[in-house]
C-alpha cells in the first residue's frame, strides 16, 4: 500500500493535495479460512460448468457453512423456502441454465462469468456473511 500515492494540483485554486490509500476494512469471518478475515476485495472464484448441488457442496467443503439462499443480481436462484420439488429440480440443473430460467434472459456468449451472492448458516443456525462468488461460465 505504501507504494501507491496520489498527487493533485488544482490550477484554478492555489491547492496541492497528496494522499495515500488506506487498506480496505476487514470483516471477521464466521467460517474456516486462512487468516480469519476478509475484505470487500476478496471473493471465491469457481470454474464452471457446475450443477447447483456441486456448487453448494463446494461451498460446504470450503467454508463449513450451509447455503440457505443464493442470488444472481436481483434474482433469487436458490432458497430454503422453495418447494421441495423445485429445490430438487434446481439442484440437478446447470448453474447457467438456472440463471437463464430465473432471469428469463439468455446469457450472451461474451459473458465469461456471473456474480453470485450467498447467504449461509453456521452450525448454530446463525447467518454468516461470506464474500461473493465469481462463477466462471467457461
Amino acid at each position: 500500500m505504501k507504494v501507491f500515492k496520489n498527487g493533485f494540483l488544482n490550477l484554478a485554486l492555489p491547492f496541492f493535495g497528496f494522499s495515500e490509500p488506506i487498506a480496505a476494512p476487514k470483516k471477521k469471518v464466521g467460517f474456516k479460512c486462512a487468516d480469519g478475515y476478509f475484505t470487500l476485495w476478496d471473493r471465491f472464484e469457481i470454474q464452471g460448468p457446475k450443477k447447483m448441488k456441486e456448487l453448494i457442496q463446494w461451498i460446504k467443503e470450503e467454508t463449513g457453512l450451509d447455503v440457505t439462499m443464493m442470488s444472481c443480481g436481483v434474482s433469487l436462484i436458490y432458497s430454503f423456502f422453495l418447494s421441495s420439488d423445485k429445490r430438487m429440480e434446481r439442484l440437478e440443473q446447470d448453474m447457467k441454465d438456472i440463471v437463464e430460467e430465473v432471469t428469463r434472459k439468455k446469457i450472451p456468449d461474451y459473458v465469461q462469468s456471473i456474480v453470485l451472492e450467498v447467504i449461509a448458516n453456521n452450525k448454530d443456525d446463525e447467518d454468516v456473511e461470506i464474500p461473493y462468488i465469481k462463477f466462471n461460465l467457461r
